[in-house]
């Protein structure tokens, strides 16, 4: 058990994803100091197995964190990721640099050759920071590491913000509001408690399951004969038979209109024509569909409803010129998964440790499976 003036954190990992959406029919599923300067240099340990398991698309990295950070390139090889977090220990390890990790992980993002479309960062941890202040160059003030993480989360890269998920370990973690910090709102969407480490898995797949849904991307295909981009149409999109939003298509741009459901979200994108003739293609980028306690809730195609409507408020009715057939969309996502490798896990169980690896390799092939799946 920690000491009432000890918190511990374990090493922090980072996973990047990147990932094709595709689907059919009528809806195609498809450490940073305060100061600006740099973490202190890392040990990135050699991997030396010849066979490599990818996944196109699909990128992952790793920063595993103590009282140092050891990074794990992005890279497209995922047996080199989880044999990166085999390699982990957590014997006599008692400082923790959570926030000099978080940092190191935006700043993997940032330094990325490719831009991603989405980008997550999911944390790991049983306590409090306690070292951060000495692992940012320059060295900064203990005191201040949270508010530098909160900073660097707040990053946008190429235009997207960064989203963060947290696990907290053990029944009663310390400092909570803290770790809260270091997450996006919603909480009962973002931050998730694990009593036991029996429960990692679980928490781990409920996590990969909201990322994998909001990495969705849908696009509506209708009927171009009789249209021009001058032409005004209205689309009442509707999922599950419960959340409803209504926009408007003009001039090869889609906005959604105020007074929806905010259950079902989506960034629209630029329509465009069809690879078969007299039909057009509308994105809906990001698609997330919410439930009523505010987590990321499953969906497929065929929960939509899409109606077509010359006017706002009247006269909806299916778009019965839709057209089933299956056009690719590629999406690329980052998730960075960080990952308290330090020894105070132990005083949740001696075995821990070892689930906490299990559920952080699970974790990665339930994404990896999204990808192959979606292409």
């Amino acid at each position: 058990m920690k000491k009432q003036n000890e918190v511990r954190f374990w090493g922090m990992l980072v996973i990047c994803f990147t990932f094709l959406s595709s689907a059919g029919c009528a809806l195609i599923a498809s450490g940073i100091p305060c100061d600006g300067g740099t973490p202190k240099p890392v040990s990135r340990p050699v991997v030396t197995e010849p066979v490599e398991t990818r996944v196109a698309g699909v990128y992952v990295g790793v920063v595993a964190f103590n009282q140092r950070l050891m990074v794990h390139p992005l890279s497209d090889d995922l047996s080199a990721a989880k044999r990166f977090i085999d390699a982990r220990s957590n014997v006599r390890e008692d400082f923790t640099a959570l926030c000099a990790a978080v940092s190191r992980g935006v700043d993997e993002f940032k330094a990325f050759s490719r831009k991603l479309d989405d980008y997550f960062i999911v944390t790991f941890t049983d306590g409090d920071d306690n070292y951060s202040g000495p692992v940012y160059s320059p060295e900064i003030a203990q005191g201040r590491v949270y508010d530098r993480a909160v900073n660097d989360l707040r990053t946008e890269i190429g235009g997207n913000k960064i989203l963060a998920y947290a696990i907290g370990a053990g029944p009663a973690i310390r400092r909570l509001d803290d770790l809260q910090r270091l997450v996006s709102k919603p909480l009962s969407t973002y931050y998730v408690n694990a009593g036991s480490g029996a429960e990692l898995q679980v928490k781990f797949a409920g996590i990969a399951q909201s990322i994998k849904n909001t990495m969705r991307n849908v696009t509506l295909m209708v009927n171009n004969v009789l249209w021009t981009d001058q032409d005004a149409r209205y689309f009442k999109i509707t999922i599950n038979n419960d959340a409803t939003v209504i926009c408007r298509w003009a001039n090869n741009v889609l906005t959604r209109l105020p007074g929806g459901s905010n259950r079902l979200q989506f960034e629209p994108g630029m329509s465009r024509l069809s690879s078969r003739q007299g039909k057009r293609l509308i994105p809906l980028n990001k698609v997330r569909y919410i439930n009523e306690a505010g987590a990321d809730q499953k969906f497929n195609d065929s929960q939509f409803a899409v109606e077509v409507s010359e006017y706002p408020n009247k006269g909806f009715r299916p778009d019965t010129e839709e057209a089933g057939f299956s056009e690719e969309q590629t999406n690329l996502t980052g998730v960075m998964i960080i990952l308290d490798c330090t020894s105070s896990l132990d005083s949740l169980g001696a075995s821990t440790f070892n689930q906490m690896k299990v559920a952080a390799k699970d974790f990665i092939d339930v994404l990896a499976a999204t990808a192959k799946n979606s292409r």
